[in-house]
């Protein structure tokens, strides 16, 4: 080839490269201008001339810097999609959706080993598991946010995270404890790949197995609400079984510094209501006027209100380590029937360190709820009749399903403060989903609106 990845990736101008993260769905700044960038870190992929891994640094207008990662491949421009660059008959563009090289970045990923180059180190762990084959074919799974997912032979799952944290990733914290304490509905952990650096530590990526033939639970729930076959309530039933004795296992081990579940203080709960006012409060000051919000005009004391009244309850149960961002995407149902539960990284709106933070698992089952929800809500949108009873008896059949699987001494003591605490995060939960709405999918803004009017007609 004559030239290397690494060295091409040193030729690509500045506002080349940042434009061309601002048009990824993965870039979290969208919409807030171009950023400076700079790539402190470049690690040749071993034996590969055309493939390097480049942590970019992306400097916000506004001050902020964000770290990403981006495996770049230097190949025949026709077959480099959306190019960073372009050299003479060769191109630089992303590897992870290149046709040749996606297999040989995964094979880099599963290898224990570790690769050197220009301000860092690459270091790839297998977890113990013994080496794969050798990937021959590699799919990019669409629709994700925060990360790139390619599948590799229908086997395994490797996930690059692009916007890169300090430290191990919450989700490899929780994958592993799920993992080595016998949970079994989480995808088994093959391994991971994490960066060494002056610039930063952080976790890469991580490998899982891959679950063949199977449905994420918001499309599964949309068909049953069509019409097609199968029992809705049987299935969330078992979904609700899933996350309760996840939620069990999160909370079993008293002699872990990481995971121990502690005791949820009163004065936490006050944060909670503050965070919740607040954003209620700058929520109706920016977008009060919007015809869109129209069920919660003049509502907002009344929020405020009843979020205090949710909060008086004596016992708060224990908190423990949570998912952080539950709802039906966030599981998946194979041909067998099995519910497994993916991707835990929080909600990607939260501090990496509010999303290590302790939680009542009643916060879970809150988005989990919330989801069943909005999937309700669509389905009418798309002209579909959901009586008032069936959406009902869905939301009873997750909460059979959860509150006999999980461990009951991680949850306040008696129903009044289940129900006000499970009311609480309900409505936490939708305040969070209006104000993403809002910024990122307006179409959707009337869901949570409409949801949060229901609350409080319901109280």
């Amino acid at each position: 080839m004559g030239v290397r990845a690494e060295e091409a990736i040193g030729r690509v101008p500045g506002q080349a490269l940042a434009e061309w993260l601002t048009r990824h769905r993965w870039f979290a700044a969208s919409g807030h201008g171009v950023p400076r960038v700079e790539v402190p870190v470049v690690v040749p992929v071993p034996g590969r001339d055309d493939l390097a891994v480049a942590i970019v640094v992306a400097t916000l207008p506004a001050g902020t810097r964000e770290h990403y990662q981006v495996p770049l491949v230097l190949g025949d421009a026709r077959d480099v999609a959306e190019p960073v660059a372009v050299f003479g008959d060769l191109a630089l563009g992303d590897a992870l959706v290149h046709p040749h090289a996606g297999p040989a970045f995964a094979r880099f990923a599963q290898e224990a080993g570790r690769a050197e180059g220009t301000g860092g180190v690459v270091v790839v762990d297998t977890a113990g598991s013994p080496g794969a084959p050798p990937a021959t074919a590699t799919r990019l799974m669409p629709g994700h946010q925060t990360h790139s997912s390619i599948v590799l032979d229908d086997r395994l799952l490797l996930k690059a995270y692009r916007r890169l944290t300090p430290g191990t990733s919450p989700e490899l914290e929780m994958i592993g404890f799920l993992s080595r304490h016998g949970f079994g509905s989480v995808p088994p952990l093959r391994g991971w790949y994490a960066l060494q650096s002056g610039t930063l530590d952080a976790t890469l990526g991580i490998t899982q197995e891959f679950i063949p033939g199977a449905t994420d639970g918001w499309t599964r729930v949309l068909a049953l609400l069509r019409g097609a076959h199968g029992s809705i309530t049987g299935e969330m039933s078992g979904l609700g079984a899933a996350l309760g004795r996840m939620h069990a296992v999160l909370g079993s081990d008293p002699s872990d510094p990481v995971f121990a579940p502690i005791r949820k203080d009163p004065i936490e709960m006050e944060i909670v209501v503050a965070t919740i006012d607040e954003d209620l409060r700058g929520m109706f000051a920016a977008h009060g006027d919007d015809e869109r919000l129209a069920p919660l005009r003049g509502c907002e004391a009344d929020l405020r209100a009843l979020v205090a009244e949710r909060a008086a309850v004596d016992d708060l149960g224990m908190a423990v380590r949570v998912h952080g961002d539950m709802h039906l995407g966030q599981a998946i149902i194979d041909p067998a029937g099995a519910w497994w539960i993916i991707d835990f990284e929080g909600e990607p709106m939260r501090t990496v360190r509010d999303r290590r933070h302790h939680r009542s698992p009643l916060r879970d089952l809150a988005g989990l709820l919330g989801s069943i929800g909005y999937a309700c809500s669509v389905t009418r949108a798309m002209g579909r009749e959901v009586p008032d009873e069936v959406a009902s008896a869905v939301r009873a059949a997750a909460l059979d399903g959860y509150f006999t699987a999980v461990d009951p001494a991680l949850l306040p003591v008696g129903d009044r403060g289940v129900e006000a605490l499970l009311g609480l995060y309900s409505i936490e939960k939708l305040v969070y989903e209006l104000r993403y709405e809002l910024a990122y999918r307006p179409e959707w803004v009337g869901i949570p609106a409409e949801g949060l009017a229901g609350v409080l007609a319901a109280a």
